[in-house]
C-alpha cells in the first residue's frame, strides 16, 4: 500500500469510526416518540407501517433484531447508527475524490494532500453533527438509511466518471438505477438524488442523450408510465391483467427490436434495473396476508397495494394550492432550519448566544460552505452544478412540493437533512481551500504545470481510493513534506468541524431517556383487564405499540387509535383480530362507512364517531374503556369521565366524581415509573434531555396532580394539595400555572409570606406572565403599598389583555384611592380590547356620570359587578 492510500484510509477510518462512536454513546436507548416506536414494532413482527410502508427498511430492521446483543429497540436503533456512520464515510470519499480531481496538477505537494483530507473529514464531521442528521442517526428512523444509499449512489457516479472509458463501466449506472428503486422501500425520499444525478450524466456525456436509440426506448417506457399515470388520475385504474399485458407486450417488442433498443441501450436497462428493484414492494402485498399485529392500510388486495403505495389515505396534496405563504415556507421552514444545524459555541465568556460575537463564530460554517461552493465553480463546474442541483431539489424545491401549513404538529426538519448533507461537502471544500490558501501564502510553490481541466479523460485522474489507472503517477512512499502552519491549520479544522459535536451532546445524549417507553408503561399499567383505550396520535400510540408488539407487555389491552378510526380497514381489523373490539357492524357495512353531513346540526360526522357509538352501544360496557387524556374530543362523553391518571375511564352514567382521587394518587405514586424525568430522590433529572414534545407531553402528568390537588383543597386538605403540587413542580419545573397555583393555596392556607415568595419566583421566572404581576399587586394593596400594587397590576394589563379580573383589580385600587380618572381609563383600555363587552361599556358610562354628580356617593364602589368577561381567573 503506497503512502496515499495508507493515509487515506486513516483519514477514512476515523471520518467512519468517530461519528459511530458517538452516535453508539447517544443512542436512545429504548423506544423514542414520534415515528421511532413503529418503525421499531414493525421492525420485530415484520408488521407494516403506516403509507407508503417501508419493506427493505423492515426486513434489515428484522434481521438487526435477530442479533443477540442488547435489547430489540437498541438493536434497531443501532441500525440508523451504522447506516449514518456509513453515509458519513462516502462523504468523506466523494470529497476526497472531488478535491483530488480538482488538485491533480499539484498533487506532490504535502499540502495538497493534506487538505484533501481534511477537507474529506471535516465535511464528514459536519455531516455527521447537524442537528437533524444526529437525531435520526440514534433512533429507528429511515432518514438514515435513506441519507447512506444517497451517498453511496453518488460515490458510485464519482467512481463511473473516473473509470469513463473502461469496458463495461457504464455497468454502474444500471446499479445506481437499481439501488435507487430499492431505495423506495426505506424512503421515497431517496430518489430525489436522482435528477442531479442525470444532470451531472449530461454534463459528462452528454452524447449519451443526443442517441436516437436511446430516446426511442426512453419514449416507449415513459409512454407507458404516461398512460398508467392519466388513467390513475382519470379514476380508471388499471387493473392487474392490463399491466401484465402492457408491460409483456412492451417488453415482447423491445425483445424483438433488442438490437437496436435493448443492446448497449442504457435508458432499456436502467427501465429494467427499476422494474426489478421496485419488486421489494411486493413484500407489502404478500406479508398483509398474514394480518400482522400492525399492518397500516391492509393492502392486501392490487387495489389497496396500489392506494397504499401511493398514500391514498392522507388524501390529495396540490402543491400549487398554497397552504402557506410560499416565502415563509422557504425562510421559516427551510432557510431557518438550515441555520439550526451547526451549533459552534453556546457563549464566549460573558456573552450568550444571542450576542453579535457568538453568533459570528456559529457562522463560520456557512462561510466555509460559501467558500467552498465559490472555490468548487472555478475549479470544477461539472461537480459544482451537481452539488448546486442536489441543493436546490432537496430544498426549495422539496418545500414547494410538500406545501407545509403554517401550523405544523411538530418541526419539520428532517425532510431537508440531505439538504444539509450536501451544504456540508460545500463546507469541507471551503475548509480545503482554505488550507491550502494558508499553506500557499506561506511558502509559495514554485510555477506549476498548467492545470488538468476536470473533464473526462480517465488519464487526468485516479479516483480517490482507487487504484491508478496504467500510466498514471502514484504518489511516493511517504506522505510529502508540509509546512507546520498547514498542520496547525488542519487540526484546527478538524477540531473545529467535531466542535458541533461537543455543542450538540446533550440535546442528543439519548442513553437515558426513558420517558417516552415508561409514558406507554404508565398508560397501560394501571388499566383493568382486557381493556379497550381510545388514543389519539402517534406519540400516544406508537410507544404503547412498541411495548404491546415487542415487550409483550399488556396486549389483552385493545389500543384504538382515533386518527385511523376514520379508516375502514383499519375498523375491521379492530373487529376481527385479538383483541377483539365489539361492534355490531357486518365486514361489508363497516367497508361502506363513510363521513356525512348532520342536517340537525350542521356539522360532518366522522366515521370515527360513528365507530365509536356502535363500539359502545355493542360492547355495553362488558369490556372497561378508557380514553386518553391527549385526546381532545371527548365525543359527548364528557360527564362521563372520571380521571385515574393517564386516562378517563368512561362510566355508563355521568358522575360527579371528576376524578378517582384514591387510584389516581395510587397511579401516580405506586404505580407510575419517571426514569429520565425524575431522580431516585423524586427530583427532577435535569441529566437527560427532554424536547418541547416529551415536556408537553410529561405535563400530563402534572395536569393529574393538578386535578389531585384541587380535589384535596374543595375536600380541605390543603396542606396535602401543597405536597402534591411542589410534586408535580418536580415533573414540570417551567409549568407557570403550578407556582400560580401554589401561591394561591398558601395565601389560602393563612401563609401570606410563602404565597408571595411563590408569586415573586414567577414573575423572576416568567417575567412574561401577567398572572404573577396581579396576584403580587393584589397583596401589595392588602399591606398598604399603594404605589407598588399599581405599578404590578398595572404591568399585568400591560402583559396581557385576556382577562377582565386584572384590569377589575386596576380599577378597585385606583378608584378607591381617589385617582377616579385613571381608573376609568383602565376599565377603557379593556373595553377597546373588547369592544364586545357592552356590560363594561354600560359601567363606564355609570362611574363618568357618578363623577359628574356625586363622587362621595361612590365610596362603597369597590369594583366594576363581576361577569364571564374575558375569562375570569
Amino acid at each position: 500500500m503506497n503512502a496515499w492510500k495508507r493515509w487515506h484510509a486513516i483519514f477514512g477510518f476515523f471520518a467512519f469510526a468517530v461519528p459511530l462512536f458517538v452516535y453508539i454513546r447517544t443512542l436512545t436507548v429504548t423506544v423514542p416518540f414520534w415515528d421511532s416506536g413503529e418503525y421499531i414494532a414493525t421492525s420485530y413482527i415484520l408488521g407494516l407501517p403506516h403509507p407508503p410502508g417501508n419493506p427493505v427498511y423492515t426486513m434489515l430492521g428484522r434481521m438487526m433484531t435477530l442479533i443477540p446483543i442488547a435489547s430489540v429497540a437498541q438493536r434497531v436503533n443501532f441500525m440508523s447508527a451504522l447506516s449514518s456512520a456509513l453515509a458519513c464515510l462516502f462523504t468523506y470519499l466523494i470529497v476526497v475524490r472531488v478535491l483530488r480531481r480538482t488538485f491533480e496538477d499539484r498533487f506532490e505537494n504535502g499540502a495538497t494532500w493534506l487538505a484533501c483530507l481534511v477537507g474529506g473529514v471535516t465535511a464528514s464531521f459536519f455531516v455527521a453533527f447537524s442537528s437533524s442528521f444526529w437525531d435520526s442517526a440514534i433512533e429507528a428512523e429511515v432518514y438514515s438509511m435513506s441519507s447512506a444509499l444517497i451517498a453511496f449512489c453518488v460515490w458510485l457516479a464519482f467512481r463511473w466518471w473516473d473509470r469513463i472509458d473502461q469496458p463495461g463501466n457504464d455497468k454502474l449506472l444500471i446499479l445506481i438505477a437499481y439501488i435507487l428503486a430499492v431505495s423506495t422501500g426505506v424512503h421515497l425520499g431517496t430518489i430525489l438524488v436522482g435528477p442531479g444525478l442525470l444532470l451531472l450524466l449530461a454534463l459528462i456525456r452528454p452524447s449519451y442523450f443526443a442517441s436516437g436509440r436511446f430516446w426511442a426506448a426512453a419514449l416507449l417506457l415513459l409512454g407507458l408510465l404516461a398512460v398508467l399515470g392519466i388513467a390513475e388520475a382519470s379514476g380508471q385504474s388499471p387493473s392487474p391483467l392490463f399491466l401484465v399485458v402492457a408491460i409483456g407486450g412492451l417488453a415482447a417488442f423491445l425483445l424483438s427490436r433488442r438490437q437496436s433498443l435493448v443492446r448497449n441501450n442504457l435508458a432499456t436497462w436502467w427501465a429494467l434495473a427499476v422494474l426489478v428493484g421496485f419488486t421489494v414492494q411486493l413484500f407489502l402485498l404478500i406479508r398483509s396476508q398474514d394480518m400482522p399485529g400492525i399492518n397500516e392500510g391492509a393492502p392486501t388486495t392490487f387495489a389497496t397495494w396500489k392506494d397504499y403505495l401511493l398514500r391514498k389515505q392522507y388524501g390529495p396534496s396540490n402543491p400549487f394550492d398554497r397552504r402557506a405563504d410560499l416565502w415563509y415556507q422557504i425562510s421559516h421552514m427551510y432557510f431557518r432550519y438550515v441555520g439550526e444545524q451547526w451549533k459552534i459555541v453556546d457563549k464566549i465568556g460573558s456573552l450568550d448566544v444571542q450576542s453579535f460575537w457568538v453568533r459570528l463564530v456559529n457562522m463560520i460554517p456557512f462561510a466555509l460552505a460559501f467558500l467552498g461552493a465559490w472555490w468548487n465553480a472555478q475549479r470544477d463546474k461539472k461537480t459544482f452544478w451537481f452539488l448546486l442541483a442536489q441543493n436546490v431539489v432537496m430544498g426549495p424545491l422539496l418545500i414547494f412540493y410538500l406545501n407545509f401549513t403554517d401550523h405544523e404538529v411538530r418541526e419539520r426538519d428532517y425532510f431537508f437533512t440531505n439538504s444539509y448533507h450536501f451544504i456540508a461537502i460545500w463546507i469541507g471544500m471551503g475548509a480545503a481551500a482554505l488550507l491550502q490558501s494558508i499553506a500557499e501564502a506561506v511558502s509559495p510553490s514554485p510555477a506549476k504545470a498548467k492545470p488538468v481541466a476536470a473533464g473526462d479523460s480517465a488519464a487526468a485522474v485516479a479516483g480517490a481510493g482507487a487504484p491508478a489507472e496504467p500510466g498514471a503517477a502514484e504518489p511516493g512512499p511517504s506522505l510529502p513534506a508540509a509546512p507546520a502552519v498547514a498542520w496547525v491549520t488542519a487540526l484546527a479544522l478538524i477540531g473545529f468541524s467535531a466542535l458541533p459535536a461537543r455543542g450538540g451532546w446533550f440535546e442528543h445524549d439519548r442513553s437515558n431517556f426513558w420517558i417516552a417507553h415508561d409514558y406507554a408503561y404508565n398508560m397501560l399499567a394501571p388499566l383493568e383487564p382486557n381493556a379497550i383505550v381510545m388514543t389519539n396520535g402517534d406519540n400516544d400510540t406508537f410507544p404503547l405499540w412498541y411495548i404491546q408488539e415487542v415487550e409483550h407487555f399488556r396486549k389483552d389491552v385493545r389500543v384504538v387509535n382515533m386518527s385511523l378510526l376514520n379508516t375502514p380497514w383499519y375498523i375491521l381489523q379492530l373487529k376481527n383480530l385479538e383483541p377483539k373490539v365489539p361492534f355490531s357492524f357486518t365486514d361489508s357495512e363497516i367497508e361502506k362507512l363513510y363521513p356525512y353531513l348532520d342536517e340537525k346540526t350542521g356539522q360532518v360526522v366522522w366515521v370515527k364517531d360513528v365507530a365509536v357509538r356502535d363500539m359502545m352501544k355493542a360492547n355495553a360496557f362488558k369490556k372497561p374503556v378508557y380514553l386518553a387524556v391527549t385526546v381532545p374530543d371527548q365525543m359527548g362523553f364528557d360527564k362521563q369521565l372520571t380521571l385515574e391518571g393517564l386516562v378517563y375511564r368512561i362510566q355508563p352514567e355521568p358522575t360527579a366524581n371528576e376524578i378517582d382521587l384514591d387510584r389516581t394518587i395510587k397511579n401516580l405514586y405506586s404505580v407510575f415509573k419517571y426514569r429520565g424525568l425524575l431522580d431516585e430522590k423524586r427530583n427532577f433529572d435535569a441529566t437527560v434531555y427532554k424536547d418541547e414534545n416529551a415536556m408537553r407531553l410529561v405535563q400530563n402528568y402534572s395536569a393529574a396532580h393538578v386535578q389531585i390537588a384541587y380535589e384535596l383543597q374543595t375536600r380541605g386538605r390543603v396542606p396535602q394539595a401543597i405536597q402534591v403540587l411542589e410534586d408535580a413542580r418536580k415533573i414540570s419545573p417551567d409549568f407557570p400555572g403550578l407556582l400560580e397555583y401554589l401561591g394561591r393555596l398558601e395565601d389560602q392556607n393563612g401563609n401570606p409570606t410563602k404565597a408571595e415568595s411563590y408569586f415573586r419566583e414567577g414573575m423572576e421566572r416568567f417575567p412574561d406572565a401577567p398572572e404573577f404581576y396581579f396576584h403580587l399587586g393584589t397583596m401589595a394593596y392588602r399591606r398598604g403599598a399603594i404605589d407598588e400594587s399599581v405599578r404590578l397590576l398595572r404591568r399585568a394589563t400591560e402583559l396581557s389583555q385576556q382577562y377582565f379580573d386584572w384590569f377589575s383589580a386596576l380599577f378597585t385600587v385606583l378608584w378607591q384611592t381617589g385617582q377616579r380618572e385613571q381608573a376609568i381609563e383602565v376599565l377603557r383600555t379593556w373595553l377597546r380590547a373588547h369592544p364586545e363587552d357592552q356590560q363594561t361599556a354600560t359601567e363606564i358610562r355609570r362611574f363618568e356620570d357618578s363623577l359628574r354628580t356625586s363622587p362621595k356617593g361612590m365610596e362603597d364602589q369597590l369594583r366594576p359587578s363581576g361577569g364571564a368577561r374575558g375569562g375570569g381567573r
